[in-house]
């Protein structure tokens, strides 16, 4: 009797031990972190029949046009130039211009993007979603709903070599 208290003492001491060596796990850093070049935007004006009403892609971006992404859930997103171009028909489907301050979190296998509240349209619902193509690369998808018409704008991003910003 006496021996098999020591052995339960014995293993009971053994499991506490080993479970406190044991580190907590860090939180790994999202991969979306740090400045991404945009390279690519395609703008799709629909109603809700399913037409599509304008499609428009544009592909000249410089360094200004970017989005940045920190580890604390906090995104900017930086535009020099509107979508919407010059002499256009006034319906054209127009994009953001300057600079944006969002905040993400990540939902399943992709990250949502949070705007702040827009008083000025309240009934306007703003969706937006990022998607990890590859390493290197990801897609932010805007959708902008009027309760006429809507506008979908996916803008594909590729990663900069943090050593390349000037």
């Amino acid at each position: 009797m006496r021996r098999k208290n020591h052995l339960i003492i014995f293993v009971c001491s053994c499991c506490f031990v080993f479970t406190a060596c044991f580190k907590t796990k860090i939180a790994p850093v999202p991969p979306i972190v740090g400045r991404w070049q945009e390279t690519k935007a395609s703008v799709y004006l629909r109603n809700y029949s399913g037409s599509i009403l304008r499609d428009t892609t544009y592909l000249d971006f410089n360094l200004t046009d970017y989005a940045q992404f920190d580890d604390h859930g906090n995104c900017t997103i930086n535009a020099t130039r509107t979508l919407n171009p010059a002499g256009g028909p006034s319906d054209a489907p127009a994009e953001y211009i300057g600079r944006l301050s969002l905040s993400y979190a990540p939902i399943a296998s992709k990250y949502v993007l949070y705007y702040p509240a827009n008083p000025s349209n309240p009934a306007a619902v703003v969706r937006d979603t990022l998607t990890m193509i590859d390493a290197s690369t990801i897609r932010i998808r805007y959708v902008y709903d009027d309760r006429l018409k809507y506008t979908v704008s996916d803008a594909w991003y590729t990663k900069i070599n943090p050593g390349s910003i000037k």
